[in-house]
């Protein structure tokens, strides 16, 4: 019986670690590219001061990137990004700096 349970969860772990791991496809990454696209601009306009391939403002890009990495890094960027702006727009609320551009 310890065998049979055993197995059971090897099996299981092996295909949460396979669907972890998989690549996205081609609608969600045309979504996730999408939006990291609006976010580089929203990052660009608002002076949020975010840098790096995340705000990249190139579409190709972060499609391609998407079709190649796992889902849950894929993930894990798209709402680091949303974390992010959503902090710079409500510091641009509060006058502080990351606010909308012609504000500065």
């Amino acid at each position: 019986m310890k065998r049979l349970a055993l197995a059971v969860c090897a099996v299981l772990a092996i295909t949460d670690a396979a669907t972890t791991a998989r690549a996205d496809t081609p609608q969600y990454c045309d979504e996730y590219a999408n939006q990291a696209v609006m976010s580089g601009a929203v990052n660009h306009d608002r002076a949020c001061g975010q840098s790096g391939p995340r705000w990249a403002v190139k579409y190709m890009d972060h499609y391609n990137w998407c079709l190649a990495a796992p889902h849950n890094v894929a993930h894990s960027e798209r709402l680091a990004r949303q974390k992010a702006i959503q902090a710079c727009k409500a510091a641009g609320e509060n006058g502080e700096m990351g606010g909308p551009a012609e504000n500065k």
